[in-house]
């Protein structure tokens, strides 16, 4: 699970590696909710119960949208860092 959680990490950063620090900053709890999510699916045992993987891939689907769309505030950024953000979060989405 160490691997995956760190392969995650990784995709993460090189997502949003070209972002200003503020902005990847204010990304941060999106970036660790998608980590979060696919290393909490990665570690379901594949004989494990199709609700309990069911689960696991609706809060992937999920939590990090809530997050994106609800709990990070871009308003104070100017227009080309707030595009950037958007844009991170769409290709991270991806994922």
């Amino acid at each position: 699970m160490e691997i995956v959680m760190l392969i995650l990490v990784c995709i993460a950063a090189l997502l949003v590696g070209q972002l200003s620090p503020e902005v990847r900053a204010r990304l941060e709890p999106f970036t660790t909710a998608v980590a979060e999510a696919w290393a909490n699916l990665a570690a379901l045992d594949h004989d494990g119960s199709v609700k309990t993987r069911l689960e696991a891939m609706r809060v992937l689907d999920q939590r990090p949208l809530i997050i994106a769309n609800h709990e990070i505030d871009l308003s104070s950024l100017n227009e080309e860092d707030q595009a950037a953000a958007r844009e991170a979060v769409g290709r991270l989405r991806a994922v």
